[in-house]
């Protein structure tokens, strides 16, 4: 790749012009890099594959700030077989287990599900676990009352102990503590609706008339991801902003049919 000459650094620091040349390169080559992975988001919700699929797969599995949108994008838009074959590479690196649960609620196969259901019994990833299952079999855990207290003296994220350095938000807060015990009951009755190697999204197959009624009815998260699977499943369809003002995606929801 050839680097445009407006982003080459100064090789001169003498002088405080320079310094603040440098500091505007700099921030030129951020503003690229964050516009190319941007682009290939972009490229592949308008129906590239190919090239802008292995960019974002790349993203995907990077460190960045792009990381989890380009991770949930991939994995929606190829088909469940490849997604399981990144997935397995993730399953040999422990860093990774984070990245594998939510991947696995993407990627929508129930096979999943009593691996799931596994590690809602370790506090460190119940949470998530509880979530994945959610996005692929579409229960609500809290009004289906599969949910348990949260475990005692389990403390995440900030609090005011002055001598405690963390200070990193809990990226689960606010989710459910699933009862893994229930949930497990509640598999076994209802499994055979679901179809190992079908991706299934909140509960069912990806449609059109399902991704609309997650964008009414669902959380944000989940609305996130079909908005991704409505582009997807019709490349050129303008991307729902599930970030517009309420009142906004309520006119255009009412449109959506």
């Amino acid at each position: 790749m050839v680097v445009p000459t407006w982003v080459k650094p100064p090789w001169r620091f003498g002088s405080g012009p320079a310094v603040a040349g440098l500091f505007v390169r700099v921030f030129a080559l951020i503003s690229l890099i964050a516009w190319l992975s941007l682009g290939a988001q972009l490229s592949v919700l308008l129906g590239s594959r190919g090239a802008a699929l292995a960019s974002l797969r790349r993203q995907g599995t990077a460190p960045g700030s792009q990381r989890a949108r380009a991770f949930q994008l991939w994995l929606q838009a190829v088909e469940t077989a490849e997604a399981h074959e990144l997935l397995k590479d993730f399953a040999g690196d422990s860093d990774e287990l984070s990245w594998l649960i939510r991947g696995t609620g993407v990627a929508g196969d129930p096979v999943y599900v009593p691996w799931l259901i596994n590690h809602m019994t370790n506090p460190g990833t119940a949470r998530q676990a509880g979530e994945a299952f959610t996005v692929i079999t579409g229960v609500d855990l809290e009004q289906s009352k599969l949910t348990a207290k949260r475990p005692d003296g389990l403390e995440s994220g900030p609090n005011d102990d002055p001598n405690d350095t963390n200070v990193d938000t809990d990226a689960d807060d606010g989710l459910p503590w699933p009862d893994p015990e229930l949930i497990r009951s509640w598999w076994d009755t209802n499994n055979a609706r679901f179809q190992n190697g079908t991706r299934y999204f909140m509960g069912a197959p990806v449609t059109r008339e399902h991704c609309i009624d997650v964008l009414k009815n669902g959380y944000q998260r989940q609305r996130v991801l079909a908005a991704h699977y409505l582009c997807l499943l019709e490349p050129g369809t303008p991307l729902f902003n599930t970030s517009a003002p309420a009142w906004r995606q309520q006119r255009l929801l009412a449109k959506m049919t």
